[in-house]
C-alpha cells in the first residue's frame, strides 16, 4: 500500500515537471519551497537533483509494488494449481 501511495506521489510530480518542460518554463513554481537557494550550485543543479529524486521515486516504487503484485499472484497460482 506504501508503495502505491508514493508512486501515486511521484507520478503527481511526474505530470507537474511535463506540464513545465511543454511549457518551457525555466523557473519553477513558487510553491516548490526554496530548494534552490539551498543547494550549492544554483537552480540548474536544484533542477537536476530533483529529476534524480523524482527517478528513485517512481523506480523504487513501481519496482515495490510490481514485486508485491507478482507475489501475490504467485501465490494465488500456487493454491489453484497446488504446491509443486
Amino acid at each position: 500500500m506504501k508503495a502505491s501511495l508514493v508512486l501515486w506521489l511521484s507520478t503527481i510530480f511526474f505530470a507537474y515537471r511535463v506540464a513545465r518542460w511543454l511549457g518551457n518554463e525555466d523557473v519553477p513554481c513558487s510553491c516548490t519551497g526554496a530548494l534552490e537557494v539551498i543547494v550549492p550550485g544554483g537552480p540548474a543543479t536544484a533542477d537536476r537533483a530533483a529529476i534524480w529524486v523524482l527517478g528513485y521515486m517512481v523506480a523504487g516504487s513501481a519496482l515495490l509494488l510490481g514485486s508485491h503484485i507478482w507475489a501475490i499472484a504467485a501465490q494465488q497460482a500456487q493454491k489453484q494449481y497446488g504446491g509443486a
